[in-house]
């Protein structure tokens, strides 16, 4: 069944996307896929996930405008851009448009932006192999990549971590569900930030 549905969407996806991040989805899917073999979770199910993740990225902001003027959703959303709607406002489409209901998936698929306390370890294998697939080339990619290797959790708190970081750097509003999720979750974590500092300071 996962593996008709991510051929469905596999050929939807390459109509839908631009070939750049068609690609971007794909290489999700397989990191996902990865990733959910090393941490007990479902891997065709995070192969489909990873690969429907972006698939409202391109859509027109006027579309998720729209959806939050007139459906239940705070009105502060407006205040931010399609880099938090296309996950949030996403998964709902994907539900109305192709009654896609495996809540599992669609809530992976809305926390792998801004992240969330309630995160299973599908919706963490997703954000983290979002971060990490294989076309990414930014400074501390390869760090990331190996954090992941050793603890998942300690890969998203430090995904977390840096994601902040960049936005603050460009004054870029940060959405309250990660500041929640990182408090939450790992803020009193000392095992998973020795972890991260080991592993840092050796990579260094």
């Amino acid at each position: 069944m996962v593996c008709d549905q991510f051929s469905y969407f596999s050929e939807l996806a390459k109509q839908k996307l631009t070939a750049k991040r068609f690609d971007h989805c794909l290489n999700v899917a397989k990191t996902a896929k990865s990733l959910a073999e090393e941490n007990g979770v479902d891997p065709q199910k995070a192969r489909l996930a990873g690969l429907l993740h972006d698939f409202y990225k391109e859509t027109d902001s006027e579309v998720f405008v729209e959806m939050i003027k007139n459906g239940h959703y705070d009105s502060d959303l407006l205040s931010y851009s399609r880099g938090v709607w296309h996950g949030l406002l996403g998964a709902d489409l994907l539900k109305q448009e192709y009654e896609f209901y495996d809540e599992e998936i669609l809530n992976a698929i809305r926390y792998h932006t801004i992240t969330d306390p309630r995160m299973d370890q599908l919706a963490k294998i997703v954000f983290v192999a979002d971060y990490i697939e294989p076309k990414r080339n930014f400074r501390q990619v390869c760090l990331a990549r190996e954090i992941a290797q050793e603890n998942l959790d300690a890969a998203v708190l430090f995904e977390i971590r840096s994601s902040i970081k960049y936005m603050m750097i460009r004054s870029a509003r940060i959405h309250p569900a990660m500041l929640n999720t990182y408090n939450a979750l790992y803020a009193n974590n000392s095992k998973l930030h020795d972890l991260i500092q080991k592993l840092e300071e050796n990579w260094k």
